[in-house]
């Protein structure tokens, strides 16, 4: 349906919200909003949402991508800092899974600036600091620019499951608004 009308599922979602509206005009109730807008919810909580992948070894991305391809998320992967730019600038992105060290630009920068214009999405920093457990909280939202520190190498169903946690937190953080 949204490629043949040009626009995405939420769009469509969107327009038909703006029908209902505009056909029911002023006699809506204030139940009748409640329920339209509890079934907006539902359609926003059961679309896919989209994983960024960002990782200077594409050994890592393919690792990652394999993992995640029976999972109900779009997958996108970058190379490096400025291609993930590139995809988050024309991509609304639930989860931003980050190296810390990459050629071009470092994963803190780069987290740095998906907060900033992106204020919803979820962090993560992926490392090979074997230490990355220990780091102080304060460290990890106010140096890093992420809500969490995962190391390599990782454990896939404990990744798979913050996954799962980071998107249900995004959901939350766009309902609120």
């Amino acid at each position: 349906y949204a490629a043949r009308c040009g626009g995405s599922r939420t769009e469509a979602a969107s327009q038909n919200t703006d029908s209902i509206l505009s056909k029911e005009g002023a006699k809506m109730t204030a139940k009748d909003t409640k329920m339209l807008s509890d079934s907006t919810s539902q359609i926003h909580s059961t679309l896919p949402v989209t994983i960024l992948f960002v990782d200077d070894e594409q050994s890592i991305l393919n690792s990652l991508k394999r993992l995640f391809r029976r999972e109900a998320y779009n997958i996108l992967t970058a190379l490096n800092p400025a291609e993930a730019l590139s995809v988050i600038n024309h991509h609304e992105i639930a989860v931003v899974i980050c190296d810390f060290n990459m050629p071009g630009g470092s994963g803190a920068d780069l987290l740095e600036m998906v907060q900033t214009k992106h204020p919803h999405c979820v962090r993560i920093m992926l490392t090979g600091a074997t230490d990355a457990q220990e780091v102080p909280e304060g460290i990890i939202d106010g140096i890093l620019h992420c809500q969490r520190v995962l190391t390599k190498p990782w454990n896939d169903q404990q990744l798979v499951k913050l996954v799962a946690d980071s998107v249900a937190e995004y959901r939350k953080n766009v309902e609120k608004g």
